[in-house]
């Protein structure tokens, strides 16, 4: 009950003027199947500065540790209606066909849906820009707020610039190859 207490004052209380100008944790949201060697599924990384949600997306697709990650971009979140939306590139493997041999993915990863206590819940579409004329993939997820891994995500970095700083030297190792 506690955990579920904090998360409501973290994440769901508005944020007051004075801190508004403070990164606080939203928390991780994921989805994964594991079993010994591998993992499948998805991982959302929240943070908030004020009014402003930014994050990271995390794919897994075999291995469990270091997965492809992107950041969110064109991020909109209503507080009001709870409403979330965003895109994230990522590199998610190498592509081969006629065209292409080992070149990295140019996945594209598109969400609209909301979020809930404990939960983001809506549609994912997945398409590669380097097949602009494949249909993109839909899906629907639910993925939990994880409070273990949000554990791992505090302390947060101080502001935005500092996030951002970080976010950076992550997204150079796992982060888009496009």
């Amino acid at each position: 009950m506690l955990v579920i207490a904090v998360f409501v004052a973290i994440f769901l209380t508005p944020g007051t003027t004075n801190a508004q100008n403070k990164v606080r944790v939203l928390g991780n949201f994921s989805r994964i199947k594991h079993d010994p060697e591998h993992a499948y599924g998805y991982a959302l990384q929240l943070w908030r500065e004020g009014s402003r949600v930014f994050g990271l997306l995390l794919v897994y697709t075999s291995t469990p540790y270091d997965p492809p990650i992107g950041i969110l971009e064109d991020v909109k979140f209503d507080a009001r209606t709870r409403h979330l939306s965003f895109t994230a590139r990522l590199t998610t493997g190498l592509m081969y066909s006629r065209e292409y041999s080992g070149v990295p993915s140019r996945d594209r990863f598109r969400f609209k849906g909301v979020l809930r206590r404990g939960r983001v819940i809506g549609t994912l579409t997945r398409s590669d820009d380097l097949f602009p004329n494949q249909p993109p993939t839909t899906e629907r997820i639910r993925l939990r707020w994880s409070q273990s891994m949000t554990e791992v995500m505090i302390p947060p970095p101080t502001t935005y610039g500092a996030w951002k700083t970080w976010a950076d030297e992550s997204l150079q190792r796992n982060g888009p190859k496009w």
